[in-house]
């Protein structure tokens, strides 16, 4: 090459294009791969369960703090299905996060929160099962 000639350069697009998520019925593909519609119901079921007996509560909370509480429940979701989509269910780990998220309600009975933690993780175990048994 002559040090002279200018290289040629490529341009890199300035925006990166992502592919459209691929979705199946009734929901998306997740990027982790889990992708089957069981893990879709499995998903909206515990998002069901989460949000039982919580309309009241959060319709009290300032918008900002709803929102926030709307996200993290979302993404407590995704966590539980993850857990409970494993081999080995490790209800701790589901208790945990179920109650790390109800935390989030200002002024929260200590019983109130142990109750529901409790009644939502039976339920969640009881859709598991029930899914699994039913087929997707």
């Amino acid at each position: 090459m002559n040090p002279e000639t200018p290289r040629e350069e490529q341009s890199a697009p300035l925006v990166e294009e992502t592919p459209p998520t691929p979705t199946v019925a009734g929901g998306t593909v997740s990027p982790s791969g889990h992708g089957s519609i069981s893990h879709d119901k499995l998903l909206t079921g515990i998002e069901r369960i989460l949000e039982e007996n919580l309309a009241e509560a959060h319709q009290s909370l300032p918008p900002d703090v709803a929102r926030a509480f709307k996200e993290k429940g979302e993404e407590t979701a995704v966590t539980i299905r993850d857990l409970v989509s494993r081999a080995t269910v490790k209800v701790r780990a589901i208790v945990k996060a179920i109650s790390d998220w109800l935390k989030m309600l200002p002024g929260i009975n200590r019983f109130f929160l142990i109750q529901e933690t409790k009644l939502k993780t039976d339920r969640i175990l009881e859709l598991k099962d029930w899914l699994q048994k039913n087929g997707p």
